[in-house]
């Protein structure tokens, strides 16, 4: 075990250096690419473009963190994640899809107005008055998982002076063509299945969902009784999306009979 456990360890290690570098490759060259226009259709535009940057930072970040932004204890800190336990000493403990969609809505709100929005400084440059330019109430975001994809909404009046011209734009809204739904959905019949045999790995059930929703898997074994359970699915023409949780089994019988 304590072999395959080492081969296992490399290759998660692998893939979530992978994560790491897509992350970091957002450099803020990325950010100001995203420019503003001086019409209405460029302030929404820029607006919901910066959504969706932020909002697939989001998924990407918050999949690796089994569906957490900020997640729970007990977790396994990880390289830069903390990775929760949906299964510990046979219990179950997976948050539900409201409460993931709750934290990608928090991490669109902790992260666009310093990151993107930057106060809508690039209007001010062009001789705008803005008001309302800067996100203050976390529940005027909202996030919701779809099948295939993640519907980000804004709801926030941000309004714009040039001159004798005043515009007011109240809602924004963008997809993202990332499936987040599919592994956490996955998931739940992963620990279902594990509740069926509450000190086993899953591995056969496990190996089935695999092969019939086209994802891969690693499993990477960390001390004596926490696997860390790495759920892999390609995304076109980006990284993959990668789907992490831990599971803590009571295996002291087999160590010392």
């Amino acid at each position: 075990m304590q072999k395959r456990a080492q081969i296992t360890i490399f290759l998660v290690i692998a893939i979530i250096m992978i994560g790491t570098l897509f992350l970091l490759s957002y450099s803020q060259d990325t950010i100001d690419a995203i420019r503003p226009s001086a019409d209405t259709t460029g302030i929404k535009g820029f607006v919901q473009s910066c959504m969706s940057q932020i909002g697939e930072w989001a998924v990407y970040d918050t999949s690796l963190q089994g569906g957490y932004y900020t997640p729970p204890e007990p977790n396994f800190p990880y390289f830069y994640v903390a990775i929760p336990y949906y299964w510990n000493n046979q219990a179950a403990s997976i948050p539900s899809q409201g409460e993931i969609e709750q934290e990608l809505a928090a991490y669109l709100f902790d992260n666009i107005n310093h990151t993107c929005l930057n106060d809508f400084n690039d209007f001010r440059k062009l001789g705008y008055r803005i008001y309302g330019a800067r996100l203050s109430d976390p529940s005027e975001i909202s996030a919701v998982m779809r099948d295939g994809s993640v519907l980000f909404t804004l709801r926030h009046p941000i309004s714009f002076e040039k001159g004798n011209s005043k515009t007011t734009l109240d809602s924004f809204q963008v997809s993202i063509p990332l499936d987040m739904k599919k592994p956490y959905d996955l998931s739940n019949a992963i620990i279902a299945e594990q509740s069926r045999y509450p000190n086993e790995m899953p591995l056969s059930s496990l190996a089935a969902l695999a092969a019939a929703n086209n994802f891969t898997f690693e499993i990477t074994y960390f001390g004596e009784d926490d696997v860390l359970y790495s759920l892999i699915f390609d995304v076109p023409h980006k990284e993959p999306l990668v789907y992490g949780f831990m599971a803590r089994y009571d295996w002291s019988e087999l160590r010392y009979g």
